[in-house]
């Protein structure tokens, strides 16, 4: 497909013969946040035109015709328009009420040098949505939507079919890009099969991850009793006690939850641990998100930039732009999604096994974390990956952390053997662009380029 061609008109909608149940809307994108490269929006209808995937897609500022393929999805469940992602982290653009077209220029945007796919997903998120169609529950349910997805994604932006391509996730991106990841690879043998160009999936990226939820919540003892980043938090009697709570909050969630899923007594391990551990944190004024600042103590209150972008988003002139119908609904958050996650058991669910699997199939996994976060705090995404059962396990879990510089300061500690690299920012919250985004794209374009963080 040439895109320049056929996109010289306002609009295109496409179908595809090896996908005659799926249509492609989309539009070349003019004024809208990075006017140096080509953009593109618009929705990927799967399922017989029930479901509708919404995507903002960047060409690369450096070299769109050979640059790897980055996607970006934001976290939740049901929590994360990959457009908060876009428009206050990573994307070519931040959020700016003060500039006429409410947008400013991001110099450390990730498509310095990849080309950046954001898909709003589950479906009821951001501007996706589906017709009289069920929500999906679970993460793998999700994966077959993302896969279909992509498949006609990059059908229908052939030229970058069979690029290298990079699945980048934060939060509950933790669970859901190794699972997503996975679907991918499992489905390109049936590419193989029937002749078609696979996904080249070159690597996942976990920032801030909900990978292992009991080994989070764990962890939570070492972020508010030990000087683990900042200050202790809580009292030392309080500390006296929780150092013998902690192992049996992540033994409850271990034995009631993911696999040996009962439902009421996984509710019931995550209530104690809650009430245990994380009850009289959130009776103060400290952001959960970043433990080094102190706000109202819910989400808007801390991240303004969040009302910034629905307001922005909402807007007709905003939609007009991006090819959306007026009348769809922009949503931050999807809270029918959200309980839909929780009711099946998935929010409980680890995502370990699922990393093993890629990094035993040669798929590179880089676990990124800001060391400020609390919420999916470095220290049991540290326990994670120190604890993942793989081929390269030995040699991994006995090197040690070194620390990595950008521009002459230490940006932070990492480690690495084979095709597992993990990375601390300093001074990061649960948003590492957002608060550290020069070391943000220098770490993404080390990795895409699979040269070593601490080179």
């Amino acid at each position: 497909l040439d895109l320049h061609s056929i996109l010289s008109s306002e609009s295109s909608a496409l179908t595809h013969p090896s996908y005659p149940n799926h249509h492609v809307r989309f539009k070349q994108t003019h004024g809208f946040c990075d006017e140096t490269v080509k953009t593109y929006t618009g929705y990927i209808d799967i399922e017989h035109g029930r479901k509708h995937l919404f995507f903002y897609f960047f060409e690369s500022r450096r070299d769109p015709d050979n640059d790897d393929v980055v996607s970006c999805i934001n976290g939740g469940p049901g929590g994360g328009s990959s457009a908060l992602g876009l428009l206050t982290e990573l994307g070519p653009c931040n959020i700016d009420s003060s500039s006429p077209n409410g947008t400013a220029w991001n110099p450390w945007g990730w498509n310095r040098k990849t080309n950046l796919l954001f898909l709003d997903q589950p479906i009821d998120v951001g501007y996706s949505y589906g017709d009289k169609t069920p929500l999906p529950s679970t993460a793998p349910d999700a994966a077959r939507d993302v896969h279909a997805f992509l498949t006609v994604w990059f059908e229908t932006f052939s030229k970058f079919k069979g690029r290298p391509f990079h699945f980048a996730g934060d939060s509950y991106g933790g669970r859901y890009v190794p699972v997503f990841a996975s679907h991918i690879w499992d489905r390109n043998q049936d590419a193989h099969e029937e002749g078609r160009t696979p996904i080249n999936l070159q690597s996942i990226m976990l920032g801030n991850g909900w990978t292992n939820p009991a080994k989070i919540y764990g962890s939570y003892y070492d972020m508010l009793c030990k000087n683990s980043t900042i200050t202790p938090f809580y009292p030392i009697r309080m500390c006296s006690e929780l150092v013998y709570t902690a192992p049996e909050c992540e033994k409850k969630i271990t034995q009631s939850c993911g696999r040996n899923y009962n439902k009421f007594d996984c509710r019931a391990a995550f209530d104690y641990c809650q009430t245990e551990l994380i009850n009289s944190f959130e009776t103060t004024s400290i952001n959960w998100y970043d433990i080094s600042k102190s706000c109202g103590g819910n989400d808007l209150d801390c991240y303004p930039e969040i009302e910034e972008v629905r307001k922005y988003l909402s807007k007709n002139s905003t939609k007009d732009m991006l090819g959306v119908p007026r009348n769809h609904k922009f949503q931050v958050i999807s809270w029918p999604l959200h309980e839909a996650f929780v009711d099946a058991g998935d929010m409980y669910d680890p995502s370990d096994s699922y990393v093993v699997g890629l990094l035993e199939r040669g798929v590179r996994v880089l676990v990124y974390v800001g060391t400020n976060d609390l919420a999916c705090n470095f220290v049991g995404n540290y326990r994670t990956v120190q604890g993942l059962d793989w081929s390269g396990s030995n040699a991994f879990t006995s090197s040690e952390l070194t620390p990595w510089s950008v521009n002459g300061h230490v940006a932070g500690e990492t480690k690495s053997h084979g095709r597992l690299t993990f990375a601390t920012i300093r001074g990061a919250g649960h948003l590492v662009p957002f608060d550290k985004p020069e070391e943000s794209v220098y770490m993404l374009e080390k990795w895409v380029a699979n040269e070593h963080l601490g080179d």
